[in-house]
């Protein structure tokens, strides 16, 4: 479980198949106090496994679903992920509850910067529409935002300076691919709704 507080980024370092799955070998460098294999990670919004680290590189292995259900089969050696440690108890609940489950991917269909802050409009699968609401949260490649309005193809979220420093936020571009994670709330409101 996470917050969607992500505390920085890291870099691929290798990316290697495996079967019809990947393997990938990240830089997390100050991330790996008290770190070793079986724990897991939020690497852009999806729950990893470690199931190696030597030096601060930790390796992930990525089954098929995880493939289809994000833009990791894109994700290349050189390129930036956002990394968030799992939550221990007493830990300060900043965002919202974030499980690491992504549940598609979304498109960045507009991105209007201005002095200090960005504005993004993420385009998504119709058929999530009913798990979004206006000032509701969202975890965009992990990071816990808040929905400034929903509409039934995109939603519109706002970025403060200290996300787009810290996060891939900062340098994604108008076309790039997100992580999107609905609110789990939502998803047990709209279960018993018969949604």
């Amino acid at each position: 479980m996470f917050s969607g507080i992500v505390q920085g980024m890291a870099e691929v370092k290798n990316v290697k198949n495996l079967g019809e799955g990947r393997r990938f070998y990240i830089d997390i460098g100050k991330f790996t106090k008290n770190l070793r294999s079986s724990y897991s990670i939020s690497i852009s919004g999806c729950c990893l496994t470690v199931a190696s680290l030597n030096k601060g590189i930790a390796s992930f292995d990525v089954m098929p679903e995880t493939l289809r259900k994000t833009y990791f089969s894109s994700l290349k050696k050189g390129d930036k992920v956002n990394i968030e440690r799992s939550l221990k108890l007493g830990d300060e609940i900043g965002g919202h509850f974030v499980s690491g489950h992504v549940d598609c991917t979304g498109k960045i269909i507009k991105k209007t910067n201005m002095k200090d802050f960005s504005e993004m409009d993420i385009e998504f699968p119709q058929h999530f529409s009913h798990l979004l609401i206006d000032k509701g949260s969202v975890a965009v490649d992990g990071i816990s935002l808040t929905v400034v309005e929903a509409k039934k193809r995109d939603f519109t979220v706002a970025l403060i300076p200290e996300t787009l420093k810290l996060t891939t936020m900062g340098f994604k571009k108008q076309g790039g691919r997100v992580n999107l994670e609905f609110d789990q709330m939502a998803k047990y409101v709209a279960k018993l709704m018969g949604k």
